[in-house]
C-alpha cells in the first residue's frame, strides 16, 4: 500500500510565479471496528477487550480536554483544544459566555513523523495536474461563502480553493493587502471578514 497524490499547478499571489505542488488523495476511513480486529490479531486482547479500551480512552480524552489539559499518547502525539470567540469582544470586558471550543489541535510525535517518511508515495490513478483558481474565480467563491457565513478561516479557504496551508496564507495576506478581506481576532487563530464595497 502507498499514499496517493495528485499534482496542482498554482500561481503565487502577487508574484505571479507558478509552482507545482502535491496534495494527498485519501483512501477510505479506517473504522473503529477494523482497528479492533487488527489489534486483536497483534495482541492477546479480544475484540471486546480492545473495544472496552478504546471506549475508555475516548471518555478519558474528553474528560481531560474539557479540563484544559494537553493529552499525550505515547508514540502518537499530543492533543489540546483550540477556542474561538462567537462575537467580538475586548480584553477589558471578557466573557466566557461567548467563547466556545473550535476544535482539537493534534501535534504528532517526532518518532511518528520519522516512521512516516519512508512510506511509498505514488500518483493516484486517473489523476492529472489541476490549475489553481484565478484571483477573480477565487473572489467569486468567497462571495458565495460570505452569503451564508459571517467570517472566513484559513482552513475554509484551503477547502474552497483546493490549496495547501502555505498557499492559503499567501492568498489571505494578498487579499487583505488589496482591501478585499479584513483580518481580526487573535494572531494564532485569526478570522477574515469581507470588506463592504462602497454603497453596500
Amino acid at each position: 500500500m502507498s499514499i496517493k497524490y495528485n499534482l496542482f499547478n498554482i500561481t503565487h499571489p502577487g508574484t505571479g510565479e507558478e509552482e507545482c505542488v502535491a496534495k494527498a488523495v485519501y483512501g477510505p476511513t479506517v473504522s473503529s471496528e477494523q482497528l479492533e480486529r487488527e489489534i486483536q490479531v497483534r495482541s492477546s486482547l479480544t475484540t471486546s477487550d480492545v473495544k472496552g479500551c478504546l471506549d475508555a480512552l475516548s471518555t478519558l480524552l474528553k474528560e481531560h480536554l474539557k479540563e484544559g489539559k494537553s493529552v499525550h499518547l505515547k508514540g502518537i502525539g499530543y492533543m489540546k483544544v483550540s477556542l474561538q470567540c462567537t462575537r467580538k469582544m475586548t480584553k477589558d470586558k471578557p466573557s466566557g459566555k461567548y467563547i466556545k471550543v473550535r476544535g482539537v489541535n493534534f501535534r504528532p510525535e517526532k518518532g511518528m513523523m520519522n516512521d512516516l517518511k519512508d512510506c511509498n508515495i505514488e500518483l493516484a490513478k486517473g489523476s492529472r495536474s489541476s490549475t489553481l483558481l484565478t484571483k477573480e474565480e477565487l473572489i467569486s467563491r468567497l462571495d458565495t461563502h460570505f452569503k451564508s457565513n459571517s467570517y472566513l478561516r484559513r482552513s475554509e479557504l484551503e477547502r474552497i480553493a483546493g490549496i495547501n496551508k502555505e498557499m492559503a496564507c499567501k492568498w489571505l495576506r494578498q487579499l487583505t493587502t488589496d482591501g478585499i478581506l479584513r483580518k481580526e481576532g487573535p494572531r494564532n487563530s485569526p478570522i477574515y471578514l469581507l470588506n463592504k464595497k462602497d454603497g453596500e
